[in-house]
């Protein structure tokens, strides 16, 4: 897909694919972190996702006034959300 962004906009939808494939193999990561915790008696005791350093979120996350960028931030918070309950992380802060 050729890139629609201009000079002052952030292509955040090629990074969307590569997002998805980290979050893939870091579940797997995860999965096998889940067993090394449960092996050792520890416990990841809460999780949350990064909102803020990506550039498509200089204009805010949720509350932006682009739809894509809105999107784009429900998407990767519930891909957190599903990877804090694999690990077994009993608090999410959003």
């Amino acid at each position: 897909m050729p890139s629609t962004a201009g000079p002052d906009r952030c292509d955040y939808r090629l990074h969307t694919t590569r997002e998805e494939v980290l979050l893939r193999a870091l579940g797997r990561r995860l999965a096998d972190s889940g067993r090394r915790l449960d092996e050792t008696g520890l416990c990841a005791p809460m999780m949350t996702t990064n909102l803020f350093s990506h550039p498509a979120f200089r204009d805010a996350g949720f509350t932006n006034n682009d739809r894509d960028v809105r999107r784009f931030s429900i998407h990767k918070l519930a891909d957190n959300i599903d990877l804090a309950a694999d690990s077994g992380a009993p608090t999410f802060v959003a």
